[in-house]
């Protein structure tokens, strides 16, 4: 099962009725709540088999099979595949090169379950929370347009101050 960041765990006895794994989700939150366990259920893609309760509580208190991994700025798609690979998640490099400057560099946890699309997403919606944020001072140029300027800029420069240097001219 996946559970989201935040979700209770009145919402995770459900998922986990739902999908038949517990009989009772009066009796999950119950225990949960008396073990002290509730708000430490972690978020994540489980692979889960019925069991006990206790087990089944025990299991969502530790990792979910995620990793945490940072792409920093100016890490071209190539490179974002490998990083992707080295931590156990296999995404093709001609997958990525299409959106080449349209995945945000950011730390992320991610599934090592998750698929091409899933990462896509991910880092997708993260670039377009990002882009909403500068859109406004950008005026009518388009975001492809920023968007290459950006790559050059980032490319040609060699530290911070060399940035501000370069965006100038």
């Amino acid at each position: 099962i996946r559970i989201e960041r935040g979700v209770s765990a009145s919402a995770i006895a459900d998922q986990l009725y739902e999908k038949h794994l517990i009989r009772s989700t009066f009796l999950f939150r119950t225990i949960a709540r008396v073990t002290g366990r509730s708000q430490m259920l972690k978020s994540g893609t489980f692979l889960l088999e019925p069991s006990s309760t206790l087990q089944l509580i025990s299991t969502l208190n530790e990792s979910a099979g995620e990793v945490r991994i940072t792409i920093p700025e100016g890490t071209r798609a190539r490179d974002i595949a490998s990083l992707l690979a080295k931590e156990g998640i296999p995404i093709f490099e001609r997958d990525l090169v299409p959106l080449e400057g349209y995945l945000f560099p950011d730390t992320y946890q991610i599934a090592k379950d998750a698929t091409t699309e899933d990462v896509v997403r991910i880092l997708q919606t993260q670039f377009n929370e990002k882009w909403k944020s500068v859109a406004q001072f950008v005026g009518q140029r388009a975001q492809k347009d920023i968007i290459i300027m950006a790559s050059i800029l980032e490319k040609e420069s060699a530290g911070d101050s060399d940035r501000a240097i370069i965006s100038g001219i």
